[in-house]
C-alpha cells in the first residue's frame, strides 16, 4: 500500500477536529488529510483554515452531508490505495497508522484494519470488539436481560472476545473480527462500492460501518485488528446519539435482514418486562474488592447494558480494583454495570455489581 488518505468529518466540532487531524500528522507525516466541514457554520470553517495543520485540505460542504456522504467526497476528492477514518474524537498514537499499513500490506485479504483503541490517555480502559449487528443477535440481548441462562451464555461469549483482544500483546499478529468501528480504521481502497464509495449515503449517521462491514464480508474481504496499533477514543455518552441511531438502525435492518423471523421474536419479547437483578453497588469513590482466589488475575468490563454490548475494560490483579474515574467521567455519572471475573478459569460466577455515580 503506497498512498494513504486520512479522512476527518467535522460538525460543529473545530477544535477537536484540529486535535485530531494534528495527531494524524505527527503520527504519519507523508499521509494525506481531508477534512469535510458539514458545519453550516462560518465560524467552524474559519477556524478550520486557521488552524489545521500546513497541506490539510479542507472541503466545506454546502449543507450537512451526514457522515458517510462525507466520507465519500473526501475519498473521491483525494484517492488513495487506502483510507484511514477517523473521529474528532480520536487521537491516534505513535506508530499507529504505520502498523496498520504494514499489517493491510502484508495481507491482501484484509479489507480493514483498526487498532486498539484506549478511552484514557492512561491506557488503562480498552474498548471491547465490535460485534456486527444481527436480527438474531438483537433477539438474543433482549432475551438476555430476561433469561438467567441466556445472560450467562452470551456473557461468556463476549467475555472470550473481549479477552482476546485485551490479552494481546503488541507484537501479536492482526486478530480477525466479525466487525469494526469506523471511530478510527484503515480501509483498502479495492473494497469501495462502484455505485457510491466507502459508505452507503442513505445513513445520515450511525450503522454505516456496520453496513460496510456486512458488505466487506459478503465479498470475501477479512477484518482485523492489528494489538499494536494505537489510539485513543475520547468517548462521551451523549443523548443526541440514541436520536441518531434510531433514525438509522431501519435502514440497516431493512436492507440486511428484512423479514426476519427474530425482529418478530425481539419486537414480541421487547414487550415483556424486565426482572430486577440483584447487583453489588459500587459508589463513587469506593474500592471493589477482589476475591481472594481471584486476586493473581481478574478480568473487569463496564457497560450501561447488562448484556456488556459495547463495554470497555482492563485484566488486572489484586486485591482491590480502583473506582473507574476516566469512565465515569465518559459517562456523565450515568449508572454503568461492573463484571469481576477471574482470568483462570473463567467458568466461576461473575462478580456483577452497579456503578452509582
Amino acid at each position: 500500500m503506497k498512498t494513504v488518505t486520512a479522512i476527518l468529518v467535522n460538525y460543529r466540532g473545530a477544535a477537536d477536529i484540529v486535535l485530531a487531524a494534528q495527531s494524524v500528522r505527527a503520527d504519519a507525516p507523508a499521509v494525506s488529510i481531508v477534512v469535510v466541514d458539514n458545519s453550516e457554520c462560518d465560524a467552524q470553517a474559519t477556524h478550520l483554515r486557521t488552524h489545521l495543520p500546513v497541506g490539510v485540505e479542507l472541503l466545506v460542504a454546502p449543507t450537512n452531508l451526514g457522515f458517510g456522504a462525507a466520507c465519500n467526497w473526501g475519498a473521491a476528492h483525494c484517492p488513495a490505495d487506502g483510507y484511514f477514518l477517523v473521529n474528532p474524537d480520536v487521537r491516534v498514537l505513535p506508530g499507529c497508522v504505520d502498523r496498520l499499513v504494514s499489517a493491510m500490506t502484508c495481507n491482501p485479504h484484509i479489507g480493514a484494519i483498526a487498532p486498539v483503541q484506549f478511552l484514557d490517555a492512561a491506557q488503562t480502559w480498552q474498548f471491547s470488539p465490535a460485534w456486527l449487528p444481527s436480527a438474531v443477535g438483537v433477539w438474543a440481548r433482549e432475551l438476555a436481560v430476561r433469561s438467567g441462562a441466556v445472560q450467562a451464555r452470551m456473557a461468556r461469549a463476549v467475555r472470550s472476545e473481549s479477552f482476546r483482544l485485551w490479552a494481546a500483546g503488541e507484537a501479536a499478529l492482526p486478530l480477525r473480527q466479525r466487525a469494526l468501528s469506523g471511530a478510527a480504521v484503515l480501509v483498502r481502497h479495492a473494497c469501495l462500492d462502484p455505485d457510491f464509495g466507502l459508505f452507503d449515503p442513505r445513513y445520515f449517521m450511525y450503522f454505516e460501518d456496520s453496513d460496510l462491514c456486512v458488505r466487506l464480508r459478503r465479498r470475501g474481504w477479512q477484518l482485523a485488528v492489528s494489538p499494536g496499533a494505537k489510539a485513543l477514543h475520547l468517548w462521551q455518552m451523549g443523548g443526541h446519539k440514541n436520536d441518531l441511531m434510531a433514525s438509522a438502525a431501519p435502514i440497516f435492518f431493512d436492507r440486511h435482514h428484512a423479514n426476519s423471523v427474530w425482529l418478530k421474536k425481539f419486537r414480541h419479547i421487547q414487550a415483556t418486562p424486565v426482572p430486577v437483578q440483584s447487583h453489588v453497588e459500587w459508589r463513587t469513590g469506593e474500592s471493589l474488592s477482589v476475591p481472594a482466589a481471584w486476586q493473581s488475575g481478574w478480568m473487569l468490563e463496564l457497560s450501561p447494558l447488562l448484556v456488556f454490548l459495547p463495554s470497555v475494560g482492563r485484566l488486572g490483579a489484586g486485591p482491590v480494583v480502583q473506582w473507574p474515574a476516566s469512565v465515569a467521567q465518559a459517562v456523565g455519572g450515568a449508572q454503568l454495570y461492573a463484571r469481576l471475573t477471574p482470568i483462570e478459569p473463567i467458568q466461576h460466577e461473575p462478580l456483577m455489581a452497579t456503578m452509582l455515580g
